[in-house]
Formats: structure tokens, C-alpha cells, sequence
């Protein structure tokens, strides 16, 4: 309830002919890039599953989630479900530390303006 903010939008076009309106698709669309503007994404999902592929099949970390994992052995060994699921989220979360730490340590610094100064 402290941070509210009402948004409204005017659309001055004015009609064509006086006996119709402005089509709403006008407002919607307007509307809607709006929204587009003001909700920026600060990971990259395509980023994060190169980079979670990469880790996962082509530096052979999978395998972190066998009970005993061995890394000079490639013999297959069943997996288990929580330790899969721990060694996923690990890399998921270093996918997304990574990305955070160059956009806002290094790119949005020294590169480009932040988004608060670009709008």
C-alpha cells in the first residue's frame, strides 16, 4: 500500500469521420508496449541454457548427481533424484550470478546507461 502509481494513458488522435470512434486496438496496442517498456528481463533464458547445456553434457557434470561420483570414470551410474535436482539448481543458479553480476557490475556500468536513466 506505500508504493502505489496510476497510470493513465490520453490518446489524442482524433477520428477519421465523425460518426466513429478510435479503434481500442489503438489503446490496447499503445498499452501494451508500454508494459513491454517497463518490464526489462535481467537474464537472458537463451544464455542460461547454452550455458547450463554446456556445463551439464559438454563438461560432463552430470554425473555430480551419481551417490558416488567418480570423474575420471565414464561408466553410467543411476542417479539420484535429489542430487540431480541439487546439481540442476546449482548450475541454474550460477547461470543466473553470472548474468546478474556482468549486467549490473560491468555492462550497465561502463557500457550502457542503466534501464532508470534510458526511459
Amino acid at each position: 500500500d506505500q508504493c502505489q502509481n496510476s497510470i493513465i494513458l490520453l490518446d489524442w488522435e482524433r477520428p477519421k469521420r465523425q460518426d466513429c470512434s478510435v479503434s481500442t486496438w489503438r489503446t490496447v496496442l499503445v498499452a501494451n508496449e508500454f508494459n513491454r517498456m517497463q518490464a526489462k528481463r535481467s537474464t537472458s533464458i537463451e544464455f542460461s541454457l547454452i550455458l547450463v547445456g554446456f556445463f551439464m553434457t559438454g563438461l560432463n557434470q552430470y554425473d555430480n548427481a551419481a551417490p558416488q561420483p567418480n570423474f575420471d570414470n565414464s561408466i553410467h551410474r543411476e542417479h539420484n533424484v535429489a542430487l540431480r535436482f541439487a546439481n540442476s539448481v546449482l548450475f541454474w543458479a550460477l547461470s543466473w550470478l553470472v548474468q546478474v553480476v556482468w549486467k549490473t557490475l560491468i555492462y550497465e556500468r561502463y557500457i550502457t546507461e542503466p534501464p532508470a536513466l534510458k526511459f
